[in-house]
């Protein structure tokens, strides 16, 4: 199932709702085991399950839909009731959460890009066209249908010409030569070579004061 279409942000702890989506793992392992003995005692004996099973199934779904409401996937609990989750599974609200991760670290990236000032503290005109393409991207994260999955990935996993800028204005020491190599290569054929050359020589720093242009 497609978990990013809807436009709604993440709206909880990342690291909360991902121990929330153990705890429901394990308690779906354990109602599981308890199902299947139900199941089988109803067949042969026509026994209604246990109130028990039942009242810990309700609990199972209540949280199952505050998880996805809280990662956006439905917007109110009260969906849930309409069947609005019906079709949504643990594993679609896994991937909706490495989805939020990813763009948060998107949106970092881009905010970092914008708080770059050449070292005297001016803003060259080459450094323009950089800053206009991280506002289009942070402008598209906010209206996810017309988000590039591509481009989220690149940028989240610093292989995206813009999160290499940051990387060689940040630390370039920590860089390998194979890297730096690659990454002038990149801002070259992104932005053109005077961007490559200020970032290669180190005269690019972040402005701790501004974050957008």
């Amino acid at each position: 199932m497609e978990v990013v279409e809807r436009g709604d942000m993440v709206k909880a702890d990342f690291d909360d709702l991902e121990f929330r989506l153990d705890q429901l793992a394990t308690r779906r392992e354990r109602l599981a085991d308890h199902l299947e003995a139900v199941a089988e005692r109803l067949t042969r004996y026509g026994e209604r399950p246990p109130i028990r099973l039942l009242n810990d199934l309700a609990t199972f779904r209540s949280e199952f839909c505050s998880v996805a409401c809280d990662l956006g996937l439905i917007e109110t609990d009260v969906e849930s009731e309409n069947g609005e989750s019906g079709d949504l599974s643990l594993d679609d609200l896994r991937r909706r959460l490495d989805w939020g991760r990813r763009v948060e670290k998107s949106l970092s990236v881009l905010d970092q890009v914008l708080k770059l000032r050449r070292r005297d503290g001016s803003v060259s005109e080459d450094l323009h066209a950089v800053f206009d393409d991280a506002e289009i991207i942070k402008q598209r994260l906010s209206s996810w249908p017309d988000v590039d999955l591509q481009v989220v990935n690149e940028l989240s996993a610093g292989v995206h010409p813009l999160s290499q800028l940051v990387q060689l204005a940040g630390a370039t020491e920590q860089l390998t030569d194979q890297q730096w190599h690659e990454f002038m290569e990149n801002l070259c054929d992104a932005y053109g070579r005077e961007v490559s050359i200020v970032a290669a020589r180190g005269r690019l720093t972040f402005d701790a004061e501004t974050s957008a242009m």
